[in-house]
Order: C-alpha cells, then sequence, then structure tokens
C-alpha cells in the first residue's frame, strides 16, 4: 500500500465522524492495484477502504484526477 493510502487508512474514523466514505481510483489494473496492496503494506497498516481499479481511465478523465502534463508511468 502506498504511504498516502495508508496514511487516508490511518485516518478513517476522522472521516466517519463526518459521514464521509473513502473510496480511491488507480489507473493501474485490479490485478496490479491488489497486487501492490499484499507487497507494499507496512507493518500494522491495514487497508480499510475499497480501490477501484481505473486501467482505462474513464473515471479519472470523467473527474479531471489525473494532471494534464503527468506521464503515463
Amino acid at each position: 500500500m502506498h504511504h498516502r493510502t495508508s496514511a487516508f487508512s490511518a485516518r478513517r474514523p476522522e472521516f466517519d465522524k463526518r459521514n464521509t466514505k473513502l473510496i480511491a481510483v488507480s489507473v493501474d489494473d485490479v490485478d496490479s492495484t491488489c497486487a501492490g496492496r499484499v507487497t507494499s503494506v507496512r507493518p500494522g497498516a491495514e487497508l480499510n477502504f475499497p480501490i477501484i481499479g481505473d486501467a482505462d481511465r474513464k473515471v479519472a478523465d470523467l473527474y479531471d484526477m489525473i494532471h494534464p502534463n503527468a506521464n503515463d508511468t
């Protein structure tokens, strides 16, 4: 899990108090996203919200989630 993802997981109670649901969108396919989650979770870190795989970038493009000057890596 990326350090930012685990930071959001750690702050989940703060979002719950505000009646806000966390989700993440990854422009990687679901298999790659889940594989990365398994191999890079920090000790004690837990993913406690869903990650949506968006390999075709439909969601990311629809909501302008990727900076126009970002590269494809």
